[in-house]
């Protein structure tokens, strides 16, 4: 029943992101396109596998995959906010009701700004700047964007604000 599918993509979100975690990139690529042709599948429960793809890709150093997915992902969110395609119970699917945490949406702007900057630009730094929300008290940061800013900035030409 739809229930038990909604529980059980618990097991799966929880799975593919345990997978990132662990670096197993290629199992987590996977699984998370077995998710995504699933039509039966939660939106957050695709939603998630797409972030968790994008974190996969990233780790491979599969670029312009990871940014393929997390525009997916972005996508999907904007689609997604303010319907009411998502149920009451969708919602409260542990893990999945977490698909569009600012901290996944985070590492989607991020993965997208690693990308254009490895391309020698900083567009997507100035687009997304404002969505990585730099005065929170508490921000999550995605691990590799400050080291990569450090590694690139220095070899971009400056452009003023």
């Amino acid at each position: 029943d739809e229930m038990t599918r909604l529980q059980f993509g618990t097991f799966l979100a929880g799975l593919v992101e345990g997978l990132v975690h662990v670096e197993k990139y290629e199992e987590c690529i996977t699984k998370c396109g077995t998710i995504l042709e699933d039509e039966k599948a939660n939106p957050l429960l695709k939603a998630h596998a797409c972030i968790c793809m994008a974190e996969a890709y990233f780790g491979l150093g599969e670029w312009d995959k990871a940014s393929k997915y997390a525009n997916i992902y972005l996508k999907e969110e904007q689609r997604l906010n303010g319907t009411d395609v998502l149920s009451y119970e969708q919602k409260l699917v542990s893990i999945v009701q977490y698909a569009f945490d600012p901290s996944n949406k985070k590492k989607a702007y991020s993965i997208l700004i690693c990308q254009d900057m490895k391309q020698g630009s900083t567009a997507c730094l100035h687009e997304y700047y404002a969505a990585l929300e730099w005065n929170e008290i508490e921000n999550y940061i995605f691990e590799p964007l400050p080291v990569y800013l450090m590694e690139r900035m220095p070899e971009l030409p400056y452009e003023p604000m």
